[in-house]
């Protein structure tokens, strides 16, 4: 008998690896442009600018266009102003949007040797932002700005070598260089030198060491510290286990927008972990994150949908959603639409359809999805019968001890074939 979607196959909360994040950029200013350089003024080389500029006779701003006509006045001749203009064209503040005036601008600073615009221009090489992307310029405009002890650029270079993006990967020199930014209160820093302690990664594990920077970094609003002490806090993980400060960590993320903290947000509240169990209110997490895109919400909004909890019950609204995390790349949410294609269940009933979405979930390790397609390469469902290939994928999920369920059924098999 095949597994079905059990309540369980939800996507816990789990610290993201830190790849896939986006580097570090030159943050925009609000329209009140020196209210936000005051409040960012500890860790923005950017906002230092506009100190230096005011030290200069830079008067107080009431909205961006005024910041802009006030610069251009200086830009030609003045590196700073430059580049804090090159950073009003590269957001479209208070004139229209433009990577090429931006790229114009910060190379004109940049040359003279600003690290800000140094740091700015190594982010435009890397994003591709109107030119060629280029690993070796991004480098090259990085190390320039790192060498004056630009905190930002310290903490993407760390970024680059911790990727392996120009050059040969080493988590060692990553987590040199985020210490060096880290040591200096940079907040993106000392999350990413956490993250490193958090998995191993050029460091030995310490899940404590990884608490204290995160902690230095959530009391600096970053929100994806916030999300990953609030992960450490729910699962007592270098800290004694409290829900109610995970509640407090997640909730602080997702106010500002952080699609993680808003899923876990969700998970707690559909499990009543920290505060009293609602649906509706998971529903209602699950949904933002999941319109930002977050592939473990939109699975876990799939099965609200797919059991009727906080929703009316709707197959067709569960597999859409299923569909979004299994495209990209899901393993939770395949085997969820494989489920669906099995038992016909918002769409119309297809084995070898089914099979397709177990195989990709069963190739990243999903135990029941090996143990789906081991059972229809058993019996010669939607594939070519093959008991060889039976039981290749039994014996993959028998040795998944994390899946106890699917693991007995998977060994129970074994001795069956």
């Amino acid at each position: 008998m095949l597994f079905d979607l059990f309540r369980k196959n939800k996507k816990d909360p789990e610290i993201i690896d830190e790849a896939p994040s986006p580097m570090e950029t030159s943050s925009p200013p609000e329209a009140a442009i020196t209210a936000w350089c005051r409040k960012n003024r500890s860790w923005s080389g950017t906002a230092k600018l506009f100190y230096d500029l005011a030290d200069r006779g830079m008067p107080l701003f009431q909205t961006d266009a005024e910041a802009v006509s006030w610069l251009s006045e200086r830009a030609g001749s003045d590196p700073p102003a430059a580049t804090v203009l090159g950073l009003m064209h590269d957001y479209g503040l208070g004139i229209k949007q433009s990577d090429e005036e931006a790229l114009r601008l910060y190379r004109f600073a940049a040359d003279q040797g600003l690290a800000a615009a140094q740091y700015s221009l190594g982010v435009i090489y890397y994003n591709s932002q109107g030119i060629p992307q280029s690993d070796q310029e991004a480098l090259k405009w990085f190390r320039l700005a790192a060498d004056q002890g630009d905190t930002s650029a310290l903490r993407n270079l760390g970024l680059m070598y911790a990727d392996g993006r120009g050059v040969t990967q080493s988590f060692e020199e990553a987590v040199r260089l985020y210490r060096l930014a880290a040591d200096q209160g940079n907040s993106k820093a000392q999350y990413s030198l956490g993250f490193m302690y958090a998995h191993g990664r050029g460091v030995p594990r310490s899940d404590q060491e990884a608490v204290r920077l995160w902690r230095l970094a959530a009391d600096q609003e970053d929100a994806r510290a916030q999300c990953d002490l609030g992960f450490m806090y729910s699962n007592g993980r270098g800290v004694p286990r409290s829900d109610w400060e995970a509640i407090r960590l997640y909730m602080l993320a997702a106010d500002q927008g952080d699609a993680r903290a808003q899923h876990n947000l969700g998970f707690m509240y559909e499990n009543g972990r920290g505060v009293p169990q609602s649906y509706e209110e998971a529903v209602r997490l699950y949904r933002l994150a999941a319109d930002q895109g977050d592939s473990m919400a939109q699975c876990n909004l799939g099965l609200m949908y797919y059991n009727g909890r906080g929703v009316p019950r709707s197959y067709e609204e569960a597999v859409r959603l299923f569909s979004l995390a299994a495209d990209h790349g899901d393993a939770m949410a395949q085997y969820n639409l494989g489920v669906c294609y099995q038992n016909g269940q918002g769409v119309p009933p297809s084995i070898s359809e089914a099979a397709e979405w177990y195989r990709l979930a069963a190739d990243q390790g999903h135990a029941k999805a090996q143990c789906n397609l081991g059972f229809m390469y058993e019996n010669g469902q939607g594939v070519q019968k093959s008991i060889a290939e039976a039981r290749g994928w039994y014996q993959k999920a028998s040795a998944q001890d994390e899946d106890p369920e699917a693991r007995d059924w998977a060994r129970d098999s074994l001795k069956r074939i």
